[in-house]
């Protein structure tokens, strides 16, 4: 992973934007003074850029119409932003905006990303407004759209690629040096309603990616698990994060509905930061500023819309708000794009039906997948690891050690390359998924060094709850005799475990009943550890069960067989610990946060310069510590 901003100005702190009078009618009802204090108070809260929204059945009435007001408006607009140093990204076409939809009046059923006469006037609309405003420094990037899925509705992966290649290609003829976003938010797997913009597909036809996420857009019933919510923005921002482009929080928040005071204040500080250290040019909350319209639609049927923001509709700032400024601060005051998080040595694979189309794959298969790989990125945190997300097969020597959760699917070439890098001294774990019967590995003995025993058509299912794991032999930071609890989850095909028998593998782990649990196969150089049960899958089917397993300390030794050395350790599994090192000076920063709503006090001792830290954080905390040459690390303050 490495942080890449869009330009030499560096890290982005926002907000999205509309007007604290008139919400998404401001261009209708535009007050220049009122915008002006708007812009004031982001500038006081230290932001550099705000997303604004074009609304296209004002903007666009007709095809090839544009009302010229909007266009009058827009430009004064950017003389206020630019007056108190922000920067705009404004977003085209917008006809979906909090909950709701407002088509574009000559739309008249036509398919809006696939429609011959649809993409002829959206082109030219695009190509009108950036040549008007091309040259204008205060624009930071074109956004085409506002989560255009919500609008349409689902698209084919080629009809969105080929969509966003045409505006992208129209932008850059009136605007070579324009910088391009989609705005659809990089959810496709997040929501299995809302495919289309795949990160894969689109990458050559974008600038950047800007992700788009909600705590309350929840996978499926019952998944409260407070650490794997925590890192549910870190773990998308590094799943999008390929092909070298950037990577934008483009918009994240809450409703002061939805949570408590202190409870926004700490969601912000978790995810600010965190944010960070994953890797993201820059943070956009949603949004600046509440509205005082509940008669207005959408807002008179969905109020928790009217108070999103991180001030009140008087400019009255919010804890919220004040974590935002704070955070600025930081930035500024520490240079903070000279530093780099340090390479990862260990990956999560993603298997190919996950960007690919397969008719045997549905979206539903891709949910469930994500949710067991976002699994497995919680779990590798909480261990100390810090993972990047792997689809090429053919980078397998990028890293010692990879982590395939959830009984992942690879084509059979991939096996045999798979099984090479094993040979030639890499570490993988893969944990069994019972919904397809087996595993679908024609290497399946030699790489794992055992036969399974499955009876066709039929599932071997454990009884007890929790399935409980005890170790065999020292393995890792497990003794003999240690367990690891797992909740059972659901009963069904999904949750049952993989008979096997060892052949060249050895057992470390076995469940309640005998039955081999856990192997570890040497192999050439390398080791397999196989799961014969569904960890993953388990876990993410049962309420706070992060809390109470120690699947991270077997994540964690797992890493220890490929000779990685975790930097800090004896830290508490709530706690994120973020390193950036310095590119051209001997400075290193350590960014501690905490990911729970409890307060936490831990120890972390720092194994490279054997010095030890004392951690001590209220709810979703955060710690920062900052060290020179020879230094001891000294505590960084970051109230500003």
């Amino acid at each position: 992973m490495k942080r890449r901003n869009l330009d030499a100005e560096g890290f982005i702190v926002g907000a999205n934007y509309w007007a604290s009078h008139a919400a998404h009618k401001m261009w209708e009802i535009w007050d220049p003074d009122t915008v002006d204090k708007d812009m004031a108070l982001a500038e006081d809260l230290g932001l550099n850029a705000i997303r604004s929204f074009f609304w296209t059945p004002q903007l666009n009435p007709f095809p090839g119409v544009i009302n010229t007001s909007v266009l009058d408006r827009f430009e004064e607009f950017l003389s206020i932003c630019a007056s108190h140093g922000i920067r705009v990204f404004p977003s085209i076409f917008v006809g979906h905006m909090s909950g709701t939809n407002w088509d574009i009046p000559w739309r008249q059923g036509r398919d809006f990303c696939a429609d011959p006469y649809m993409i002829y006037w959206e082109t030219d609309l695009v190509r009108k407004i950036v040549s008007r405003f091309r040259g204008n420094n205060t624009i930071y990037g074109w956004i085409l759209s506002n989560e255009l899925p919500n609008y349409t509705g689902s698209m084919s992966a080629e009809t969105a690629t080929v969509w966003t290649r045409a505006m992208y290609q129209a932008i850059k003829e009136e605007d070579p040096e324009a910088l391009v976003g989609t705005g659809d938010g990089a959810r496709c797997e997040v929501r299995p309603d809302y495919d289309g913009f795949r990160v894969e597909w689109i990458k050559d036809h974008v600038d950047w990616f800007g992700v788009h996420l909600y705590n309350y857009f929840h996978f499926e019933k019952g998944d409260n698990d407070e650490l794997r919510k925590s890192y549910h923005i870190p773990c998308r921002l590094r799943y999008v994060d390929i092909d070298n482009k950037p990577v934008m929080l483009e918009e994240f928040g809450l409703s002061d509905l939805i949570a408590g005071k202190e409870e926004a204040a700490g969601y912000y500080r978790s995810v600010l930061y965190s944010s960070l250290v994953n890797g993201s040019c820059g943070c956009m909350a949603w949004s600046l500023t509440d509205f005082d319209l509940p008669e207005e639609p959408p807002y008179e049927y969905q109020p928790h819309e009217l108070v999103f923001g991180i001030a009140d509709a008087k400019w009255n700032v919010k804890p919220q708000g004040k974590v935002l400024a704070d955070f600025s601060s930081f930035i500024k005051s520490m240079q903070i794009d000279g530093y780099q998080p340090p390479k990862s040595e260990c990956a999560i694979f993603v298997p190919y039906f996950m960007y690919e189309d397969h008719t045997s794959h549905s979206a539903h298969d891709r949910l469930r997948t994500y949710r067991m790989l976002e699994e497995s990125f919680t779990l590798a945190k909480m261990a100390g690891l810090d993972p990047d997300f792997l689809r090429d097969i053919n980078r397998l020597s990028e890293y010692r050690f990879l982590l395939m959760p959830g009984g992942i699917r690879l084509k059979s070439p991939q096996w045999v390359i798979l099984e090479e890098w094993v040979q030639n001294g890499g570490v993988l774990y893969y944990s069994y998924f019972g919904v397809l019967g087996g595993v679908y590995a024609q290497n399946f003995q030699n790489l794992f060094g055992c036969r399974q025993h499955l009876r066709y058509g039929l599932i071997s299912q454990s009884e007890e709850e929790p399935v409980t794991l005890q170790a065999t032999t020292r393995f890792g930071s497990f003794a003999e005799g240690d367990r690891i609890q797992i909740p059972r989850g659901p009963l069904g095909r999904e949750s049952g475990y993989l008979p096997l028998e060892p052949t060249a593998a050895r057992v470390i782990m076995t469940d309640s009943q005998g039955h081999p649990a856990v192997i570890v196969n040497e192999t050439g150089k390398g080791k397999v550890i196989l799961s014969a049960y569904p960890a993953e899958y388990m876990l993410i089917n049962s309420p706070e069960a992060n809390a109470s397993t120690r699947l991270h300390d077997l994540y964690l030794s797992c890493a220890g067989e490929a000779g990685m050395e975790v930097r800090f350790k004896e830290k508490h599994p709530s706690l994120e610990t973020g390193l950036m090192i310095h590119e051209t000076e001997d400075k290193e920063l350590l960014v501690v946060i905490n990911h729970s709503f409890a307060p936490v006090k831990s120890n972390l001792f720092d194994s490279l310069r054997s010095e030890e830290l004392a951690i001590d954080l209220e709810m979703k905390g955060v710690c920062i510590y900052s060290r020179k040459g020879d230094e001891a690390w000294s505590p960084i303050p970051l109230e500003s």
